[in-house]
This record gives C-alpha cells, sequence and structure tokens, in this order.
C-alpha cells in the first residue's frame, strides 16, 4: 500500500533542497553584514544620545551655540555612522534615485498654475452653493411639509 501523507503537509521529496555553493556564500555575508551592521546602528545612536547629554549637561555658563553644536556635531557623526551600514547605503541610494525622477518631471507654469487653481476654486463654490441649495430644500421639505413645524 505505501505510506500516504494527508492534504497539506510535505511530502519527503520537498524537505530536502539541493543548496548551491552561491546560496550558501550569500547567506555567510548577509550574517557576516548583520554582525558588522549592528555595531554601527549601536554606535549612531550611542552618539545621538551623547549629544543630547551633552547639551542638558554642560554647566549655564557655556553658551548657547557651543551646547547646540555640540547637539548638531554629535548628530552629523551619528547620521554618518548610519550612513556606513547596508540600509544607509540603500537610504542614499533611494535618496539618488527619487532626485532623478524628480528632474524628470513636468512642472507647470506660473500661468497654468494660476488658472488650474482658479478653476478649483471656482467648482469649490459652485458646488458649495449646490450642496447649500440641497440642504435648504430638504430642510424645508421635513421641517415645513412633512412635520408641519414652522
Amino acid at each position: 500500500m505505501g505510506v500516504r501523507f494527508p492534504p497539506g503537509l510535505p511530502s519527503i521529496n520537498s524537505r530536502f533542497k539541493l543548496v548551491s555553493q552561491a546560496q550558501i556564500e550569500q547567506v555567510i555575508e548577509q550574517e557576516i553584514n548583520n554582525i558588522v551592521n549592528i555595531p554601527k546602528f549601536v554606535l549612531a545612536v550611542a552618539l545621538v544620545a551623547v549629544g543630547v547629554w551633552t547639551f542638558y549637561y554642560l554647566p549655564d555658563d557655556v553658551p548657547g551655540y557651543m551646547r547646540g553644536g555640540a547637539v548638531v556635531l554629535a548628530v552629523a557623526l551619528g547620521v554618518g555612522a548610519f550612513l556606513t551600514t547596508d540600509q544607509g547605503r540603500l537610504l542614499l541610494d533611494f535618496g539618488k534615485g527619487s532626485r532623478a525622477e524628480l528632474r524628470k518631471m513636468f512642472w507647470p507654469t506660473r500661468k497654468e498654475t494660476i488658472q488650474s487653481t482658479g478653476m478649483v476654486l471656482v467648482m469649490v463654490i459652485i458646488l458649495g452653493l449646490l450642496l447649500w441649495i440641497f440642504d435648504r430644500v430638504v430642510y424645508n421639505a421635513i421641517y415645513d411639509w412633512i412635520l408641519g413645524v414652522a
């Protein structure tokens, strides 16, 4: 008769997939990147935290521009540390791609912008008046004609 598997359970053959050497190397590389990125994230957060801590715990006689400068410097260093991670590089690539797409966009001229804004305003006024008239008619229908209350 043989062994039958109920529906939904995997067969024995599907459990043993062949993995190529390239796939193994890719997984190892991803794990190494994760191990390297975690300290960079911690460093970025620590730098920002040190900047905020410095702002609040410097003596009051230290000028405000120096206290603010410490925060700005710490945040800049933290952002720099973040941008060295894989996610930071992906964010930079996304920003570059977005900027390139933004350059391709067609922006209307001043005249076209004023004309389309005027059309929108006119339509809003017309629809507002129509809704007001409809509201008055329904109000009068309910209170005067149906309920007889003036």
